[in-house]
């Protein structure tokens, strides 16, 4: 490995060393973890990290945080429909390259239950990709938020 790759590779870990120090990054899953802060700055909400949510908001409603870092013109989310006790889910696209947020999405998890094809009713999940989310935004079923 080159020397200049080499540093990078150590400022990159000590950036990651940061993170988990301030208890932004707490699992395995730094990308989704990352997602999961920048939504609750964003919305105010409090991170529970219990099974089937991830934060509360101020009414007491439960959140499912879940993070695309990729091309933002085709975000794929996988959602498990088997929770039951969500209110809604709140879906963050990172840019992939800086990891910065580009947009959240927030959609009640009715929505997403009712929405669901054939063969994810038969897995139990929801995988929403850019059509759906097109289709979901025509239809107003969705609201979208810009970063702060």
């Amino acid at each position: 490995m080159k020397t200049k790759h080499l540093s990078v590779f150590k400022e990159f870990s000590t950036a990651l060393a940061k993170l988990w120090k301030f208890g932004i990054i707490h699992t395995g899953s730094w990308k989704g973890d990352i997602g999961e802060y920048l939504a609750i700055k964003k919305f105010h909400l409090k991170r529970k990290n219990v099974k089937g949510y991830d934060a509360v908001d101020s009414k007491g409603r439960k959140i499912e945080i879940k993070t695309f870092a990729g091309k933002a013109n085709s975000p794929q989310f996988g959602i498990d429909t088997k929770i039951k006790n969500c209110d809604y889910a709140i879906l963050v696209v990172l840019d992939e390259k800086t990891l910065l947020p580009k947009v959240f999405y927030k959609v009640d998890y009715r929505t997403i239950v009712k929405n669901r094809s054939n063969a994810e009713k038969k897995y139990k999940r929801f995988d929403l990709n850019s059509k759906k989310l097109v289709n979901l935004k025509k239809n107003k079923k969705i609201e979208e938020y810009l970063p702060d």
